[in-house]
């Protein structure tokens, strides 16, 4: 989203007059509205199925793990393993395909989950889990958890990583300026790989 932000911002100086909708939601939200053509774009996590969409593979990843209070026991922990989760409070993405993906990883301990709280916004389950309710499943970019944050993020281990894609309707028609900010949405995610390298 930081690369994102970086082009709106250099497009915005170069056309002053654009002016960006921007939404936040779950997968299930952003491909409803990508769907019915309210979005032009969206920002994909997997897992997700992006094949009826046309998209970009964006060239980062994100790492899976929980949302932990600092004084919590298994802060103490450099990482959470499956044995970890077996009766530990959750909150998780009402995305059922979320929980799902981890099956693998759990193996037995799926069938021990004890999701207490469904959510769709990191934010909010944020505050659920600093007053005390359970450790959130999410991805470390999405929570500040340095500093005076009373959260740590624990990641998986082994680790999880999830790809990320910028999807849009096929077959979308778009007015010129939203075909040249894709254009250079696409070039800064180019240069961010040849920078890499």
């Amino acid at each position: 989203m930081r690369l994102i932000a970086q082009v709106a911002a250099a497009f915005r100086r170069d056309y002053p007059q654009i002016r960006y909708h921007l939404y936040s939601g779950n997968a299930d939200n952003v491909r409803e509205k990508l769907d019915s053509g309210i979005l032009d774009f969206g920002l994909l996590v997997e897992p997700v199925n992006v094949q009826k969409y046309n998209y970009i593979k964006v060239p980062f990843h994100d790492i899976w793990g929980l949302f932990l209070r600092k004084d919590s026991e298994l802060a103490a922990h450099p990482t959470i393993t499956a044995a970890d989760m077996a009766h530990l409070p959750l909150l998780a993405s009402r995305r059922g395909e979320i929980l799902e993906g981890f099956r693998g990883w759990l193996g037995d301990v799926y069938e021990k989950l004890d999701v207490v709280v469904e959510i769709n916004l990191i934010n909010n389950a944020a505050l659920m889990v600093e007053a005390g309710i359970g450790a959130a499943i999410g991805l470390k970019s999405l929570l500040n958890t340095t500093g005076d944050s009373p959260l740590c993020f624990r990641s998986f281990e082994p680790m999880l990583i999830a790809g990320q894609y910028i999807a849009w309707k096929k077959y979308q028609v778009f007015p010129e300026a939203t075909k040249l900010f894709l254009e250079r949405l696409q070039k800064a995610l180019s240069n961010s790989v040849q920078n890499a390298l």
